[in-house]
């Protein structure tokens, strides 16, 4: 920080800075990790020059002072710490702005790496004849990971931020929430480990968004599937509800594995609106269609729809927890015996006397 004074060092307990190495949200700041990361990449001759210019960080102290403590490495550090600390943070980080302000903003000097690389020629034997690719003189400058990053986002119209969440959300459905690491997404997106934390203030606000995603997109596919009131018969209704819900508990529970040993996950988890789908949603969504049913009298009016609803769930976790507790078993299918077993009982329950 400029003059010397770091606004968030002082309100950080020692040795919970921000790692400049592997895994770390200035993992790129470092010259080797860059190296190692564009010569992974199947780049060569990497140069790292260190620049220093006068930049413009806002248009006032106050303006600057909120786009260093909006910044993925600062919000990465301030977030174990709690809103009072943060808000002294930030004051402090206005006030170390003003020394600066002048008729054209807030002036510091910043420094950077200009980074250049060179794709090797292919050879005959790899694809000669190909017009397409760069010659051996090609130099690849500026931002550290625009390779890579137009790479990750070539052919779709996702931001980066879109993508990441995309690519979390692909190994939350393979692999559920337990042990997913910030090198894990990365590696799923195509990205250095440290291009998550300019977006993300940590991997739990990455996954929270993740496990929203996942859910709305299973819920999307499976949204057909929902019988409508007064359509078709009540026997084929309920049998059509239950085989949804069982898909929607498969492809949603395993992904939420192991979430009650992440506190951080769960706190960030609680910052975000309900989670779309899941045990409330379909028991609201089936007690409210049994409702319906009642008003169009073919469901007994004595009938109880959160009982039933709550039966549905039961039978979803009984048979898909039991999954979780052996991912070598075979996925959930009950039956069909069982399943025209748990109709007749729903319906015995909820139909008026004498229906079929």
């Amino acid at each position: 920080m400029a003059g010397g004074h770091d606004p968030v060092g002082g309100h950080v307990p020692v040795g919970a800075g921000v790692p400049v190495g592997d895994g770390g949200p200035l993992s790129l700041a470092d010259p080797a990790v860059t190296r190692r990361v564009l010569a992974e990449a199947g780049l060569v001759d990497v140069d790292c020059a260190r620049h220093e210019v006068a930049g413009t960080w806002g248009r006032d102290a106050a303006d600057a002072g909120a786009f260093l403590a909006g910044w993925g490495p600062v919000r990465h550090r301030l977030a174990p710490l709690g809103p009072a600390v943060a808000d002294r943070v930030r004051a402090e980080l206005v006030a170390a702005m003003r020394p600066y302000a002048g008729p054209d903003g807030v002036r510091l000097r910043t420094a950077a790496w200009l980074v250049t690389a060179r794709r090797p020629r292919l050879t005959r034997a790899a694809g000669a004849g190909s017009h397409g690719g760069a010659g051996p003189g090609t130099r690849l400058g500026s931002a550290v990971m625009a390779p890579r990053r137009a790479a990750a986002l070539r052919g779709g119209e996702q931001s980066l931020r879109e993508h990441l969440i995309a690519a979390a959300a692909r190994l939350l459905d393979r692999r559920g929430a337990a042990g997913l690491t910030v090198r894990d997404v990365a590696r799923e997106a195509g990205v250095a480990d440290g291009v998550l934390y300019n977006h993300f203030a940590d991997k739990e606000e990455l996954l929270a968004h993740a496990l929203h995603a996942h859910v709305r997109a299973v819920e999307a596919a499976l949204e057909a599937a929902v019988p409508q009131p007064g359509e078709g018969d009540l026997a084929g209704n309920l049998r059509a509800w239950l085989d949804r819900s069982l898909a929607l508990h498969a492809a949603i529970l395993p992904a939420l594995a192991g979430l009650a040993g992440q506190p951080k996950l769960l706190a960030r988890l609680a910052e975000l609106p309900a989670l779309p789908g899941g045990d409330p949603g379909v028991r609201a969504e089936f007690a409210d269609y049994l409702r319906a049913e009642q008003r169009l009298g073919r469901v007994a009016p004595a009938a109880d729809p959160r009982a039933a609803a709550t039966m549905l769930v039961g039978v979803c976790h009984d048979l898909v927890l039991g999954r979780l507790l052996d991912p070598a078993g075979a996925p959930p299918q009950p039956d069909p015996e069982l399943v025209d077993a748990l109709v007749d009982t729903l319906l015995r329950g909820v139909a008026p006397a004498g229906s079929g």
